[in-house]
């Protein structure tokens, strides 16, 4: 069962960053801040859900300390979540695609206006594709919303686990 209860708090967690996304993103009065910020919480959610999906497949009696180790060992690196994914869910991969190398270019750090105004003297090409772009931000928080979605479908089947989807995501 830890297995279960270790991937729906990381799904929980998911939920959470996308709610603050959803209710933020338009609060803030500096748009870079606005955009660095609200970034990080996708960034967040995505490694949540990807973190989910791995300690989903671990066997259900995994000792809990054992699996929370094995999930976090892989800190904030996107790359080595998916591929870990990737090879546990096998073709039932829950609509993930690889984001790692758009990812793996935008640092953790990007949270502070100073580092993203350094990131973006740095990067201007990259900044205005990704973190600087509201259509790209909407996108991925879309794509995150499509993996949560398919993960919380996955949790629901077991009868401990209340799916998300029976609860209006407009009302979290």
């Amino acid at each position: 069962m830890h297995s279960l209860e270790v991937a729906q708090c990381f799904l929980d967690d998911c939920r959470d960053f996308l709610f603050r996304y959803d209710r933020t993103i338009d609060s803030f009065s500096a748009i870079k801040s606005r955009r660095l910020k609200c970034f990080n919480d996708l960034r967040a959610a995505y490694e949540c859900a990807l973190k989910c999906a791995v300690a989903y497949h671990y066997p259900t009696d995994t000792d809990r300390r054992k699996l929370i180790d094995a999930v976090e060992k892989h800190r904030h690196n996107i790359e080595s979540l998916e591929s870990t994914v990737v090879q546990l869910a096998g073709i039932n991969n829950y609509g993930i695609e690889r984001k790692a190398e758009v990812l793996n270019g935008l640092p953790v750090s990007l949270r502070y206006t100073l580092d993203g105004l350094d990131f973006l003297a740095a990067h201007e090409e990259r900044y205005y594709y990704t973190v600087g772009s509201d259509n790209w931000l909407t996108s991925f928080r879309t794509y995150i919303e499509h993996v949560f979605k398919a993960l919380d479908a996955q949790l629901s089947k077991h009868s401990a686990i209340i799916s998300a989807a029976d609860i209006p995501f407009e009302s979290l």
